[in-house]
């Protein structure tokens, strides 16, 4: 068995969870709630997406030597990404996707996920406060005055914009 079947299958033998809501209320969630709500991420939408083959579509419009080298330094955050067996599953995903011969021109050899200094769910905020606190924050902010003043957002990637906007 996988091993993200084996994670799965044990959250959906493993009984139900109780949530205490609002002091005095309960709501009980069966292990296979659980593992069906994370089945929505992998379920193509008529349009042909799902959380892996959006991986591989931003992957397509990548130079093709980077591909590779992106692959191998995929880096998850968030909260939903520390569901056991969540990496196990997106990987088996991204090799199944990769058979299609919608991405066959890949060439993608390995696919490796980074291990963060810190728990995912951390990882957004903690990179927004090392941003923030750096002197990037006063060149690509907008205060709300000069936004209603200008009445537009400045193109960032224009270096004749990019100068202190506050």
């Amino acid at each position: 068995m996988k091993e993200h079947q084996a994670t799965l299958w044990k959250a959906m033998t493993s009984g139900s969870i109780q949530y205490i809501m609002r002091g005095a209320e309960h709501m009980t969630v069966t292990g296979k709630v659980r593992e069906r709500a994370f089945e929505l991420l992998y379920e193509e939408d008529n349009d042909h997406l799902c959380l892996s083959t959006m991986i591989l579509d931003a992957l397509l419009q990548v130079d093709r030597d980077l591909r590779q080298k992106l692959m191998g330094n995929i880096v998850l955050i968030g909260g939903s990404v520390m569901v056991p067996g969540f990496k196990a599953r997106l990987k088996e995903e991204l090799e199944m996707q990769l058979k299609n011969n919608r991405y066959s021109k890949l060439n993608i050899s390995t696919i490796a996920f980074h291990s963060l200094p810190c728990k995912e769910n951390y990882a957004a905020f903690l990179g927004g406060a090392l941003y923030g606190a750096t002197e990037l924050l006063n060149m690509k902010s907008l205060t709300r005055e000069t936004y209603f003043k200008e009445n537009r957002l400045p193109d960032w990637i224009n270096f004749k914009e990019n100068v202190h906007c506050a």
